[in-house]
């Protein structure tokens, strides 16, 4: 496990470009000097749980994880595991149901993606 980890982190600051990103780039490409990659984990989004960002939350993922991959210089189906979003958020806390949405698109995107 390389830690990247960063709680309470919304997707644009992982997008190519921001500090998230590039850490975890760097994390990982020293890793590859001595280790081989066999998956990136991915577990993102309560900070993304409002309806603009929900919208575009699948082509910012997308953007990250390409990017990554290419930089990496892994083949585009090297391995993304994602988790979901806790079920046990309260309405009180997510009146628009954004949590069940992003947990969807993560879903989606596991459908889209070999």
């Amino acid at each position: 496990m390389i830690p990247c980890a960063r709680g309470g982190t919304r997707l644009e600051l992982w997008l190519p470009g921001d500090y998230l990103f590039e850490n975890a780039l760097f994390q990982a490409k020293y890793a590859q000097k001595s280790s081989k990659l066999t998956a990136i984990l991915w577990h993102q989004g309560e900070s993304d749980n409002q309806p603009d960002r929900v919208a575009i939350y699948k082509e910012r993922f997308y953007t990250v994880m390409s990017t990554m991959k290419r930089e990496l210089g892994l083949p585009e189906n090297f391995p993304v595991i994602m988790g979901e979003l806790s079920h046990h958020i309260s309405e009180q806390n997510d009146p628009g149901r954004y949590t069940l949405q992003l947990n969807e698109a993560f879903h989606e995107i596991a459908n889209e993606t070999p």
